[in-house]
């Protein structure tokens, strides 16, 4: 995983221009946004309650000026929620379980963009992510063949898959403020792959996002 996020951030960085001048050498970072973002999981699924979750990003902007730009970064994602039972075998099953999914996503988008001073936008494409964490809290059940039945608290990590791929759709504003350009948006992620390995028909590490960011312009 360091590897991995070692790679995005030289892809992020490595583009930045230099130039010369009468007072000295300058040093310029390519067109970058950074957000903050709130999600809320969509599990398709009576019996899951979806939760409230946050996120942090940073993305490399191509062409910001054109018509069409392109979109490529680091996302941060905890996505959380709630389910009361699971069972786990013959003779014990989870209730009360509160999970959270912990995810890198390495987007790369399309971006159209409308507008002058206020620039509204839509994006969409493809992603990869990364999924090294999910951890549950709650109750285990067991039933014994002999004797009574019991219950254990429980907190740690669980069996799920590491790697999913997903598609973005999303929409937003970019607007000045002051000596900032701000960045409001909202988006959808949609998880092409299953996240816990043994119930395939459940639950997808789909979920809304909404972000606020700043533009910075090199």
């Amino acid at each position: 995983m360091k590897h991995i996020v070692l790679i995005i951030f030289i892809v992020l960085f490595s583009s930045y221009t230099y130039s010369q001048n009468n007072e000295g050498n300058n040093f310029k970072f390519p067109p970058l946004e950074i957000g903050l973002n709130v999600n809320q999981l969509k599990a398709n699924d009576k019996d899951i309650e979806n939760k409230m979750g946050f996120g942090v990003s940073i993305c490399r902007i191509w062409f910001p000026e054109k018509k069409i730009s392109i979109v490529s970064g680091l996302l941060f994602s905890q996505t959380r929620y709630f389910e009361n039972y699971i069972s786990s075998g013959q003779y014990s099953n989870y209730k009360d379980m509160t999970f959270s999914l912990y995810s890198f996503s390495v987007p790369l988008l399309l971006r159209a963009n409308f507008g002058h001073m206020y620039k509204i936008f839509a994006e969409t494409g493809p992603s990869f992510d990364l999924m090294p964490v999910l951890r549950g809290n709650g109750i285990e059940v067991t039933y014994p063949p002999i004797g009574n039945n019991y219950e254990t608290k429980i907190s740690g990590g669980f069996d799920h898959n590491l790697t999913a791929f997903g598609a973005n759709f999303g929409i937003g504003l970019k607007f000045p403020l002051k000596s900032l350009k701000m960045i409001i948006g909202s988006s959808y992620h949609c998880d092409l792959n299953t996240i816990l390995k043994k119930r395939t028909n459940i639950l997808y590490n789909n979920y809304l996002l909404i972000r606020l960011g700043i533009f910075i312009d090199g």
